[in-house]
């Protein structure tokens, strides 16, 4: 069976709670929509709780508005002596049968509450946008290969493939009113990412992974073989092959290539093919590659082509505004392959040029002295390096039919950014909307007004997350933003009636008494 055809696809939703939950709402054929339902109804189930902490802060506002002259008194009274002081403030709180404890524990176990929901759906999300982005670009990536297949004999190959997958990218991407791509930011970011933001996005890193097969004449006395290879992490999930073998698929390049790690032990065979054997067919991987511990590198300015060490690939100099990589230096001297210098100059200091090492007398001169773990360390950062810089150059191969279409255009306008910022600092004014609280004396209680400064903090808190994140988690800030203040002002409304109909109901009673 061919690799390509057997590539098995990631995860297309991750699994969880509220990823579970979201996915059956994101049923009703848009995420966007699906979200704005979660909400309310999170708000809905919530509702008791704030029902409830809203009633007995009215509780309490009552309570300290007939309590306040009593209070002011015991202050100037016993302000010298705090502890006296607090004794009778006690004393006075007990005559009352009010509690400020408990008014506050049923705002705090509201706030914990709302506070562990936001948290864990804001991680939810995340792992949801993480997984959708990495699906994306295994899908369409999926898509060029096959059309690669099916067109080899194409001149335009490329292009068609290309084309291919950025056709299948509309089909599949998810948007939402101004926006193109749901899972990035609704602000300049680019429609789908560039390899590197991918690469951080989605939390892929490329680790690696030895796979114990058993050798291909079964017949002979043949020990299991094993070979380590390079995998991606978004693509880890562990199978078993038809001999009990456990294996991970490894991470195959666009022209076929797994990368291996260089066994340095002796009893190592370093293949240069395998199969794995999976339980709906064979897969052969012919094309094993392995790095080594040096690569060469030409210099433009040096006019010569030197090695260096290709874990120290990130090691560069500057000259003239032109960036190279640093040469492997042993003593004073660098090693070439190419050019005409005896000695070059890097970073004010000479260095004598020695072309008559090879690669493999380097990598013994190299090794002599260091462990074999060590050794073995670097042919593990070697393979990862290669297998990155390649997978990086795929990337930009897949999805340069997708760039090119939306080059210059924004994922979005800022639109949920702006309202999440705007409606925040509304809220804050619109929360006490409809408040109508009274004294058990009928005097009307003015609840506080928040301060300009909080509604200011919290708008900005919001556009930062918004501004930051996936425009999914920007759909639910703003959709709990106004449910939350609709609510509220809803449940003002009903406390309000409560009241006046208890305030009425004492007044028949003390019409009665009177008569």
């Amino acid at each position: 069976m061919d690799f390509i055809t057997n590539i098995l696809a990631p995860l297309q939703w991750p699994t969880g709670f509220w990823e579970s939950i979201i996915k059956w709402f994101a049923g009703v054929g848009s995420i966007g929509i699906g979200i704005i339902l979660l909400t309310l109804c999170l708000k809905l189930v919530l509702l008791p709780i704030d029902f409830w902490q809203k009633l007995a802060s009215r509780k309490m506002t009552a309570q300290q508005a007939i309590m306040q002259p009593e209070l002011n008194e015991i202050k100037q009274k016993y302000g010298n002596n705090q502890a006296l002081m607090q004794q009778k403030q006690a004393e006075l709180y007990k005559k009352y049968n009010a509690s400020p404890a408990n008014s506050c524990l049923v705002m705090l176990l509201y706030l914990v509450i709302t506070m562990l929901v936001f948290f864990t759906l804001f991680s939810g999300l995340g792992n949801i946008s993480r997984t959708q982005i990495n699906y994306e670009y295994y899908t369409i990536e999926q898509t060029y290969r096959q059309t690669y297949e099916a067109n080899q004999t194409d001149p335009n190959v490329v292009e068609l493939s290309q084309n291919a997958a950025a056709e299948k990218y509309d089909e599949i991407k998810q948007g939402f009113i101004t926006i193109k791509n749901i899972w990035r930011p609704d602000n300049w970011s680019s429609v789908f990412p560039k390899a590197e933001e991918f690469l951080k996005s989605t939390n892929t890193s490329l680790r690696a992974y030895t796979y114990t097969y058993e050798p291909e004449n079964t017949e002979t006395s043949e020990p299991a073989k094993k070979i380590t290879y390079i995998y991606l992490s978004t693509n880890s999930q562990v199978y078993e092959d038809t001999n009990g073998n456990k294996y991970i698929e490894p991470y195959v390049d666009l022209n076929g290539n797994v990368y291996a790690i260089f066994d340095v032990s002796e009893t190592a065979t370093n293949p240069t093919s395998f199969t794995i054997k999976a339980q709906d067919g064979d897969v052969v991987y012919s094309n094993v590659v392995y790095s080594t511990l040096f690569e060469s590198y030409n210099n433009s300015d040096l006019g010569i082509t030197y090695f260096y060490l290709t874990q120290n690939q990130t090691n560069t100099y500057t000259f003239e505004e032109n960036t190279h990589i640093m040469p492997y230096i042993f003593g004073d001297t660098i090693y070439a392959t190419a050019g005409t210098d005896t000695e070059v100059v890097i970073n004010g200091k000479t260095y004598n040029v020695d072309y008559s090492k090879t690669e493999d007398m380097l990598i013994t001169q190299y090794t002599t002295d260091l462990s074999t773990e060590k050794v073995q360390d670097n042919y593990a950062y070697s393979s990862a390096a290669d297998a990155l810089s390649t997978f990086k150059a795929d990337f930009e191969l897949v999805t340069k039919a997708i760039n090119d279409k939306y080059e210059g255009q924004w994922n979005g306008y800022l639109v949920l950014i702006i309202l999440a910022g705007a409606i925040t600092f509304l809220s804050s004014y619109l929360t006490n909307l409809g408040v109508k609280t009274k004294d058990k004396k009928g005097n009307d209680v003015k609840a506080s007004k928040p301060k300009p400064t909080m509604g200011i903090i919290m708008a900005f808190i919001m556009i930062f997350f918004t501004f930051s994140y996936t425009s999914a988690f920007a759909i639910y800030i703003i959709a709990n933003s106004i449910i939350s203040t609709i609510l509220t002002y809803l449940s003002n409304l009903v406390l309000n009636k409560m009241e006046l109909k208890k305030e009425q109901k004492e007044n028949k009673v003390a019409d009665y008494v009177r008569k």
